[in-house]
């Protein structure tokens, strides 16, 4: 018998159980889940359902979750299954203590995809494979104590993102960061990385409510940062949130048209964003321009062998109806390492790397808590806590404690492709 669980929003739930159907499964849900999916568990036929009161999966922060995890404990589970979803580091610590083999299913791939957490090679702690400049641990007080100052503006300044909405395209983490969702810590921490590999003035595409700006200039002094959002309301918010630093400056922007001269910036950073865009050729073309020769691109997007929902190909449908169906609406793009480091290479950039944002203080409670005594183990979990500062960018990625977005890089050559190659590399990847 297994046991399921749901890191995830309703929308997956459904396909989830078409993938897992015919395996004998209890279910274990959070108790702010309970009138959006218990019923859909119901409706499966699905009678034993566990919840627990946390605010997400990997939290024991009470007897009552305790308690309730002990009785599943002693239903000798032998799987436990779960949507693969954007990071699962979370929820794998408190299945692999219920559980002798956990399993993340991707609930809308057109093949039977699965991602499997396997016990760690070796004993004790994890090491990590890379370290110098990719080492998050150093200055890791100065990380946290920027991301308490991001959270506790954030927090102040609600009614202030509330009233303008400055979130249309559905997918800017803020809420997330204030509750110390890992997913948030996970995105935070990507802006850790680039402050330690980047110099000079920098540009950031896409920053959104501007807490990764701030925290590059935070974490790097050194560093002169302009960022731009095509969204004018993230814009005046972003401004009026880190105002009083002189390295940081906020401009409303195209990503497919940058307000800036060429040969402006020594890097440009751009999360998350060329899997919006309509023509993700238009736009490495416009880093290139206002890149010096030998400047870097910094930028990350989800995986689509892992992002558990498809690309959007259609032209009508709500974002409701929409994430019913598995598909994600602001995606129109979908990418993998291999294919955006041809874009790249194709549009004037020599490949740097490729990394894995990794919650690496994750793998090596893994690794511990596998061997423990189920109390014991509890008891990690318990005094767990999450930060920007316990994640890596690694060079392999790592099941379930990798986040399913990957961080590239790249640098501007001397010879610029022509036109006509662009073109037709854009069109041999349906990007036209």
């Amino acid at each position: 018998m297994g046991l399921m669980a749901f890191p995830c929003s309703r929308d997956l739930v459904p396909h989830f159980l078409d993938r897992v159907e015919g395996f004998d499964c209890a279910a274990l849900i959070l108790d702010k889940q309970r009138d959006q999916i218990k019923p859909i568990l119901k409706n499966k036929g699905i009678s034993k359902i566990y919840s627990i009161p946390e605010n997400f999966y990997g939290q024991v922060s009470n007897e009552k979750t305790r308690k309730t995890l002990e009785e599943i404990k002693r239903h000798n589970y032998r799987k436990a299954f779960f949507p693969l979803n954007d990071f699962s580091g979370n929820v794998t610590l408190l299945l692999a203590c219920l559980a002798p083999e956990v399993v993340a299913v991707h609930a809308t791939s057109s093949d039977s995809a699965r991602v499997h957490a396997t016990p760690l090679q070796g004993d004790g702690d994890f090491v990590p494979q890379t370290r110098g400049p990719h080492d998050l641990t150093r200055g890791g007080d100065l990380i946290l104590r920027v991301q308490k100052e991001i959270v506790k503006r954030l927090l102040g300044a609600r009614r202030l993102i509330s009233s303008s909405n400055p979130c249309g395209t559905g997918e800017r983490p803020g809420q997330g960061l204030c509750d110390n969702f890992p997913y948030d810590c996970e995105v935070l921490s990507r802006y850790v990385f680039a402050s330690q590999n980047v110099r000079g003035r920098v540009l950031e595409v896409g920053c959104g409510l501007g807490y990764g700006a701030h925290l590059m200039a935070a974490t790097n002094p050194r560093l002169r940062i302009f960022a731009v959002d095509r969204d004018p309301a993230a814009i005046a918010v972003a401004r009026r949130l880190w105002r009083g630093n002189p390295t940081l400056e906020f401009q409303t922007g195209s990503a497919e048209d940058l307000p800036f001269s060429d040969n402006r910036f020594d890097a440009v950073v751009a999360f998350e964003v060329i899997e919006h865009l309509r023509r993700p050729e238009r736009f490495i073309q416009e880093i290139r321009r206002v890149l010096v020769e030998g400047g870097v691109f910094l930028g990350s997007t989800p995986n689509h062998r892992l992002f558990p929902y498809r690309v959007n190909e259609r032209i009508s449908g709500t974002p409701e109806e929409l994430r019913r169906e598995g598909i994600w609406p602001w995606h129109v793009q979908a990418f993998d390492e291999a294919s955006i480091m041809e874009l790249l290479e194709h549009s004037g950039f020599v490949s740097r790397s490729v990394g894995y944002p990794t919650f690496t203080k994750g793998l090596s409670l893994y690794a511990r808590i596998r061997g423990m005594p189920f109390s014991a183990a509890m008891d990690e979990l318990q005094r767990l806590t999450w930060s920007a500062a316990d994640f890596e960018v690694l060079d392999t990625f790592h099941p379930l404690f990798s986040g399913y977005s990957f961080v590239f890089s790249g640098e501007r050559s001397a010879v610029e492709k022509t036109n006509e190659e662009n073109k037709s590399k854009g069109e041999r990847h349906g990007l036209c």
